[in-house]
């Protein structure tokens, strides 16, 4: 679960974006698909947050994603300057 919330504040906020999941050594390393190649690694072996914490987290950041979307899809682009008046 630890993984799976770091990665989202490294800019995978869903599984499409996540490239491969390895193991290394004491460490669990999720590797991004982004052009950046975030990476997170987690130590097994230190003891993982409350699960309810965790939760916690992962559903602030996937509201905060669910809100910058919106954001972005209301924003005019250049491409796409929004509706014309006639």
């Amino acid at each position: 679960m630890e993984a799976m919330v770091q990665a989202k504040t490294k800019g995978m906020p869903n599984a499409n974006e996540i490239g491969f999941v390895m193991m290394l050594g004491d460490a669990l390393v999720v590797h991004g698909r982004g052009e950046w190649g975030q990476r997170v690694m987690v130590d097994v072996n230190q003891p993982a947050p409350k699960l309810e914490d965790s939760v916690q987290t992962a559903k602030a950041l996937n509201q905060q994603q669910a809100s910058l979307q919106t954001q972005q899809q209301n924003t005019p682009t250049q491409d796409d300057p929004g509706p014309k008046l006639m």
